[in-house]
């Protein structure tokens, strides 16, 4: 089975990379290196440096395409939206297209964040995203909906975070952003008064759902990818204060005025269909850490 992974070094996309080589794929990586390095995915993955603004031509045979190119940041998208939105729609439309003249699945990231506010979604809810990164998402399953002919599995994909992320700084996830800063004995920044909750899955466990959904046929065509938990800012404290044996508190700032309060992710329909259990947060951060440290 021969996997192509467009946006190889980006965060999913290194998890991706070593989740099918262990499954013993034949894996190909697509990048334009602006976040993340050649360096980041193993020697034996056969890499083309291509911007996927544009026609991406391969002379390969492809079982699969997993889209994961495009910007996944609403910080990216507030400070860069022109190229945001053209990234991630030529980028989707061009992965389609390459599905199409390869007769391949193709496998794409939606997001949770197409929901707008909320608390516990469920995928047959209207989605009203309140930003443009969510809006684009619902674009993307829209356009992967109307190529009849390609056939495509879509995952809402919740908070994600875990290894790979150093690469992405600031724009990390909220869990290695706090990680980072208490590691130094330095107070976490949080956007107003940290109740806000978020549904986080780890990275390991995003590659490994969508491995196998390439390995199944499944009854729907968009799936939630979650935990089916959701845990506030103010939780992540004082789970990794009782894994780093510290008592640091948070810095608390204003939060914009467009801000998505809550997240969790109904996984019925993905619970019933897929084998792969994502880790709860204190395990995946037990986790996360224990990679750090070795």
């Amino acid at each position: 089975m021969r996997a192509l992974v467009l946006g190889c070094c980006g965060f999913i996309g290194q998890n991706l990379v070593k989740g099918l080589l262990k499954r013993g794929y034949d894996v190909i990586g697509l990048d334009d290196l602006s976040f993340g390095k050649r360096e980041s995915i193993p020697k034996e993955v056969k890499f083309y440096l291509h911007d996927v603004n544009y026609r991406i031509d391969i002379d390969e045979d492809i079982d699969v395409v997993y889209y994961f190119a495009g910007p996944s940041s609403v910080i990216l998208f507030n400070k860069d939206p022109f190229n945001c939105v053209r990234t991630t729609l030529m980028g989707m439309a061009n992965a389609i297209d390459l599905a199409r003249r390869k007769k391949a699945k193709l496998i794409y990231p939606s997001s949770g964040n197409i929901y707008g506010n909320g608390d516990t979604f469920v995928e047959w809810l209207s989605a009203e995203p309140n930003n443009l990164y969510g809006l684009c998402k619902k674009i993307c399953e829209k356009m992967a909906k109307n190529a009849k002919d390609v056939k495509s599995i879509g995952f809402r994909i919740f908070a994600g975070y875990g290894p790979e992320e150093s690469h992405k700084g600031g724009i990390s996830s909220a869990v290695t952003l706090f990680l980072n800063d208490m590691k130094e004995g330095k107070q976490p920044t949080i956007w107003g008064d940290g109740t806000q909750r978020r549904d986080f899955i780890y990275g390991e466990d995003i590659a490994d759902a969508l491995i196998e959904a390439n390995e199944k046929e499944l009854k729907y065509s968009v799936y939630n990818l979650g935990t089916g938990l959701s845990y506030s800012f103010n939780d992540i404290i004082a789970i990794l204060n009782n894994i780093l044996g510290t008592n640091i508190e948070a810095l608390y700032i204003p939060k914009p005025k467009i801000y998505v309060e809550n997240t969790t992710a109904d996984i019925t329909r993905f619970g019933t269909e897929f084998e792969t259990k994502p880790r709860e947060l204190g395990a995946g951060l037990e986790d996360y850490i224990k990679f750090i440290n070795t």
